[in-house]
């Protein structure tokens, strides 16, 4: 985990807790599905934690 953080840190990516916070399911569900992350019956915690920081960087990029 304290890896992962570091490399939130250094790439400037926000924790998933605080991705989680910033976004809706409706916002998360079409990136999850493009890489592939299961959606249903699954908490939005999860999904954000399962993207890939590449999905997050997409993500963030449309909401900008």
């Amino acid at each position: 985990m304290k890896k992962l953080k570091y490399l939130a840190e250094e790439t400037n990516i926000m924790d998933p807790e605080e991705i989680a916070k910033k976004y809706s399911m409706s916002e998360l569900r079409p990136i999850a599905k493009k890489y592939g992350i299961a959606t249903r019956c699954v908490k939005k915690i999860d999904i954000v934690k399962a993207l890939p920081p590449e999905a997050v960087a997409e993500l963030e990029g449309k909401k900008a």
